[in-house]
């Protein structure tokens, strides 16, 4: 069993970053979770091995903000929170080379994550916020010398779960459903190129890195917009929907020392 005595809220009006940390209290105590797991790995070869892990998480004392509240509305959070409780299951399966010039590993995790609150949702579970019902991984890594070597990873998981609702006019807007929509599914591919510097104390690494090497357009979250002038029409505003989107492909150099 763990505890933690911090607690995350996320804000179900606010599209930018408004995550807040707030601490326990008498009415709000830790959050506690329970995980239960079952593992193992079988080799395949000398240098392969495969494993594969089921797990199923019990959470406790979950806090969230009631529908449409946020730190924005009150200087008291407390007074605008409920408690809940949360649950978690899956099963992952990975592949592994660990040794040799060519080396990496493959993963695949298909699970479900759910969150219920009494005043929210009417009571009815919902998916997490990040429940990634499939997660994709792939990592590998070549050594051309002991000076040189180059890797890659690609990662591909489903699309984040949001909550949007009903829009009644320029300042209403009506919660239906909590994380009733999901955002497209996220992918991207990261490049490295490795140059070692070797001495009796040190370790000087020289790598140049492509983030997101093709580019890819993940959603982060989608926005309405209200415009002022009216459509085809005429008893209603219109609205523009707009998808919102992070990290583009970036170049990098860095330098690290180790020290041996």
């Amino acid at each position: 069993m763990a505890h933690q005595y911090n607690h995350k809220l996320t804000s179900s009006r606010i599209s930018q970053a408004t995550d807040i940390w707030v601490p326990s209290t008498h009415n709000y105590g830790p959050e506690k979770s329970m995980q239960y797991s079952l593992n193992g790995e079988y080799p395949l070869g000398e240098n392969l091995v495969v494993s594969a892990e089921a797990y199923y998480k019990t959470f406790n004392n979950l806090v969230a903000y009631q529908d449409g509240a946020s730190y924005l509305t009150t200087s008291r959070w407390d007074s605008m929170v409920t408690l809940g409780s949360g649950a978690s299951r899956g099963i992952s399966v990975t592949l592994e080379k660990k040794n040799g010039r060519n080396s990496g590993w493959v993963s695949y995790t298909l699970s479900k994550t759910t969150r219920r609150f009494d005043q929210i949702n009417y009571g009815v579970a919902f998916p997490f916020a990040y429940d990634h019902r499939h997660d994709f991984k792939i990592v590998l890594l070549h050594r051309f010398s002991s000076r040189w070597d180059a890797g890659c990873a690609f990662l591909y998981h489903s699309g984040d779960h949001v909550t949007y609702g009903s829009v009644m006019d320029q300042m209403t807007y009506l919660y239906v459903k909590r994380n009733g929509y999901q955002l497209p599914a996220y992918q991207r591919l990261d490049v490295s190129l490795n140059y070692h510097i070797q001495s009796r104390r040190i370790e000087q690494i020289i790598t140049f890195g492509i983030y997101n090497t093709y580019n890819q357009k993940n959603t982060y979250n989608i926005e309405f917009e209200f415009n002022d002038h009216w459509n085809s029409d005429p008893n209603g505003p219109t609205y523009f929907v707009t998808q919102k989107r992070l990290f583009p492909i970036i170049p990098s150099l860095t330098y690290r020392i180790n020290f041996k």
